[in-house]
């Protein structure tokens, strides 16, 4: 039962992570514009954006949670066929954290403020600390019999409590004032700007989180076994993952600030330093990961078929963490020199055209399970870091030509 639970919840993190995509492209495109404003010493604009930030992540997000909300029913019955318990886990979960997703966007939005100018040890310990209340609240939830429920309630109570830290130490330090009329008017002012970027960035990221949907069809389809294998082995990756996400944070920072500069070859120097110690440490986490498995999978579960997949899975992470790491890396510092379009193309190509139909062949076809839709997952992963690497080696060679950076909107 507690496997067909967590693999219940985590089929249904794929439906958040569509949703947070729209949110997580929206602090993209600002922040890449803020560093680049305060790159040429204008930060009476950065400011501007800042506001314009806040107030399109609220417009986008409160619709997207009150409609998850009301049709949680009809959604569940719809993209993922569950029935029984399954059904009913998904259900309990959503009627609380479909509202994480107004909560958890307003707190991406805050935390890039500090990210977008080089400060993101101002939001560190918030993190830490909501985090660790997340894990002492859903132990204290489910011991007390709240189950799936009790874990939404964990997760929407540390949103919160990490909203409120996050926004007093950033507000402080850049000394803003919440100001309704005038993020309006800002919205009027400088929508056209960030929109203009934010369509080719969020292509990409849809077109994965999408593919992601997809494929936890696919997964739905495999059995409770499967959804718990790949929920327990995305929980543990995740240490990778997050680390690939912070480099690329980084990466986009610095490149976006040296490009608002001119300082094309130092750009390039950041994305080489920053793409050699994610390739390096993720690397070496990813194999210690998948070499110790066998010590901390069974807390997860009992079941054998469980741990052998989720054991696989994270062996074939190993093999494919290059290709992973450059993709998110490279993609996000491609999406800083103007350059959206092109992680956008690969991502549609390769993710919808590749690896959705791979995983129902592989999984369902060939009977390979949810091994079957590592591999497809792995294959697109590899592909698409080659590609975009390939790109940014193309604007290296031609960082002679200025007017091949004057892609983004100023």
């Amino acid at each position: 039962m507690m496997s067909n639970a967590a693999g219940t919840v985590g089929v249904l993190v794929t439906l958040f992570g569509f949703l947070m995509t729209f949110v997580f492209s929206l602090n993209q495109a600002g922040s890449i514009l803020i560093a680049q404003a305060l790159g040429r010493q204008r930060y009476a604009r950065a400011e501007r954006i800042r506001w314009m930030m806040l107030l399109s992540a609220l417009l986008m997000t409160l619709p997207m949670s009150f409609a998850l909300y009301a049709g949680r029913d009809w959604i569940i019955s719809l993209i993922y066929s569950f029935e029984g318990d399954s059904l009913r886990y998904a259900s309990e979960y959503l009627s609380v954290a479909s509202w994480s997703v107004a909560a958890s966007g307003l707190s991406l939005v805050v935390n890039s403020f500090a990210r977008s100018i080089g400060r993101p040890a101002w939001i560190l310990p918030s993190s830490i600390l909501g985090n660790l209340l997340n894990a002492v609240l859903a132990y204290h939830f489910v011991s007390r019999g709240f189950g799936v429920r009790g874990v939404a309630w964990a997760g929407m109570i540390a949103v919160l409590f990490m909203i409120v830290c996050s926004a007093m130490v950033t507000f402080g330090h850049l000394r803003l004032r919440v100001s309704p009329i005038k993020s309006f008017r800002l919205f009027r002012e400088y929508g056209k700007n960030i929109f203009s970027l934010y369509f080719p960035v969020v292509v990409e990221p849809v077109a994965y989180q999408g593919a992601q949907v997809l494929i936890g069809m696919v997964i739905a389809q495999l059995g409770a076994a499967a959804m718990a294998a790949r929920s327990y082995s995305s929980s543990v990756y995740a240490f990778c993952f997050l680390w690939s996400v912070s480099m690329s944070q980084a990466a986009q920072y610095l490149v976006s600030h040296e490009f608002g500069k001119k300082n094309y070859e130092q750009a390039f120097s950041a994305l080489r330093s920053c793409l050699g110690t994610a390739v390096l440490a993720g690397g070496i986490l990813a194999l210690l990961i998948a070499l110790t498995s066998p010590l901390y999978l069974p807390l997860f579960s009992t079941e054998p078929e469980v741990i052998r997949n989720a054991g696989l899975l994270l062996w074939i992470a190993v093999f494919v963490e290059f290709g992973r790491t450059s993709n998110i890396v490279v993609g996000a510092s491609l999406k800083a020199v103007g350059d959206a379009g092109y992680p956008a193309k690969i991502g549609i190509i390769f993710m919808l055209g590749l690896s959705v139909p791979l995983a129902a062949i592989l999984g369902l076809s060939l009977k390979l399970g949810i091994v079957g839709v590592g591999i497809a997952l792995g294959i697109d992963e590899l592909f698409r870091g080659i590609m975009n690497f390939r790109r940014w080696r193309l604007h290296e060679k031609a960082a002679g030509n200025v007017q091949s950076y004057r892609l983004v909107p100023r």
